[in-house]
């Protein structure tokens, strides 16, 4: 019998193995004669029950192995179901994720999108406000200019009339001053100060005889500014004209008004509204002590001249002066009213004094007139009638009436005796005859508000900005307060009295002064620099 605990090869090599190979031998060549042989029995008994269990109890065995390996698929298929699903959800989950990361990044794109246009917006807004600021900017200072210019213009042009009547004033007083000398004191003029009575009543019959709506609301002037007044002593005139009106009934003189031309001023005093034709027909009169009376250029026929110590200046200045002038057209009109109709188409015509370059200041003569025989016109007649002047034989009158008109038409220069010539201009309604530059008390300075149609800029808002820039409005650089500008207490009702206020805005506009139009432009400038300044300041915040 082959011993189990035998092998073959060499026992104690690499090579040696052992020959048993059942289970019995197996069991007995591992527990026999081993220090675990008081256990042999127990194992050797279970062994011999499994060996003696028979088929039965393998087929149980398989039955379980079998269940158990069914067990483990179901398991392993739950397992892979599990796994699937949870792939499936995985993936799902990972999809929604990569499309919200989708979505966020498309929003950070348009939000992106969004700010530079935002940014580009309120960059192009605030560059059409700072060129819109840069334009009004400029808009000041050449509106400036051009006030400036204006009321150089104006000052100019009230120099020149100021400059004409005072070189007539002068004109007139060596006039005088030679008229007497030469008539040896029988005509003198002698120009009264403002302080005078005579120059007092003057003043105040001319501003105050005025007729009904002659300065309407449509009218461009508004009174008369009395300038001078000269004082007209003519002896011989005077003693022919008292003459005369000694003849005549008591309250036959009148005192009236006429338009004398200033080319004939000369001839007026001297001979009063008399022609030469006049002159050459009537014949020498002689005073109480049978004395001839000169009149007219006669009076310079029979004066012994002194010479001037000047030698340039002619010992017959004032006969030149005199053939020079013209006669004063006759027959004229004369009116207790200082506003003559003859004047009135002034009143509604366009241009004006502060328009006109000729002669702006006029002259009224304040006359006695002789009321003899008069023929008076309807109310509804216009005008005169053309009857012959006073003299003709088919012609009994001396003078007509208008009642239409309310003036007198002189037919006989002899019943003209002219006593003042009163220097005059008409006063602008929409314009005084102040300075433009005056030393009473201060005036409001204040500028206009600038009126831009866009409001004001907000640091969260700018693209309201955008949206508003282009509809700015007008900016004007005229204080609120002007100085003389009046419409003389009446009211700009009539369109064309209107339409022409809006041609005297901007000379109003000038009147204002130098000095207001300076601050108030530099008022605004100030404004609109700091607007700029904010403006490139936030330009440089976004930047």
């Amino acid at each position: 019998m082959v011993n189990p605990s035998e092998g073959f090869g060499d026992p104690g090599g690499d090579e040696y193995r052992s020959w048993a190979t059942s289970g019995e031998i197996l069991f007995r060549s591992g527990f026999y004669g081993s220090d675990r042989g008081d256990v042999w029995p127990g194992i050797f008994q279970a062994f011999g029950d499994l060996l003696d269990g028979g088929a039965g109890r393998a087929v149980l065995s398989k039955r379980k192995h079998d269940r158990v390996e069914k067990e483990i698929d179901l398991v392993k298929d739950c397992v892979k179901r599990i796994h699937d699903y949870r792939m499936r959800v995985l993936t799902s989950r990972l999809r929604k994720t990569e499309e919200v990361i989708e979505r966020a990044l498309a929003s950070i794109d348009l939000n992106e999108e969004r700010l530079r246009e935002k940014h580009y917006d309120r960059a192009q807004a605030m560059d059409n406000d700072l060129l819109t600021h840069c334009a009004h900017f400029a808009a000041s200072i050449e509106k400036q200019c051009l006030m400036l210019n204006k009321q150089l213009a104006l000052e100019h042009h009230r120099n020149q009339i100021k400059i004409a009547n005072m070189k007539k004033t002068l004109e007139l007083e060596q006039f005088a001053l030679h008229l007497a000398h030469e008539t040896n004191d029988q005509v003198t003029l002698k120009r009264l100060n403002e302080t005078n009575p005579q120059f007092i009543r003057c003043k105040r019959a001319c501003q105050e005889n005025v007729k009904a709506e002659f300065f309407g609301t449509t009218s461009n002037y508004s009174g008369i500014s009395v300038m001078e007044v000269f004082k007209i002593e003519n002896r011989p005139m005077l003693k022919q004209f008292q003459k005369m009106a000694a003849k005549l009934k008591p309250g036959s003189v009148k005192g009236l008004f006429c338009t004398i031309p200033e080319e004939s001023l000369e001839r007026v005093v001297i001979q009063g509204m008399r022609g030469e034709k006049d002159i050459c027909k009537e014949e020498d009169s002689h005073d109480s002590q049978g004395k001839t009376v000169l009149t007219g250029k006669n009076l310079f026929s029979q004066v012994q001249y002194c010479p001037f110590p000047n030698d340039q200046v002619s010992s017959r200045f004032a006969e030149e002066r005199f053939n020079r002038a013209k006669d004063a057209p006759f027959p004229a009109t004369f009116s207790r009213y200082s506003t003559l109709e003859a004047n009135r188409h002034l009143m509604e015509s366009k241009q004006s004094d502060q328009e006109e370059t000729t002669e702006p200041v006029r002259t009224l003569a304040l006359s006695r007139v002789i009321i003899g025989e008069c023929f008076c016109t309807s109310n509804q007649y216009e005008g005169f009638p053309n009857i012959p002047t006073s003299g003709s034989s088919t012609n009994k009158f001396d003078s007509m009436f208008s009642s239409g008109q309310d003036e007198y038409l002189m037919l006989n220069p002899n019943y003209v005796l002219p006593e003042f010539l009163i220097r005059y201009k008409f006063r602008s309604r929409f314009m005084t005859d102040a300075p433009a530059e005056s030393t009473g008390p201060a005036t409001d300075t204040r500028a206009i508000e600038p009126d831009f149609s866009a409001p004001v800029i907000s640091t969260d808002d700018l693209q309201l900005l955008a949206e508003t820039t282009h509809n700015t409005g007008t900016f004007g650089v005229i204080p609120a307060g002007l100085p003389g500008m009046q419409l003389s207490n009446d009211r700009c009702t009539h369109p064309s009295q209107k339409a022409t206020l809006r041609g005297f805005v901007e000379t109003a506009e000038v009147q204002a002064g130098k000095d207001v139009v300076q601050k108030n432009a530099e008022a605004q400038r100030q404004a609109l620099w700091s607007k700029i300044a904010k403006l490139l300041l936030r330009a440089k915040e976004m930047s």
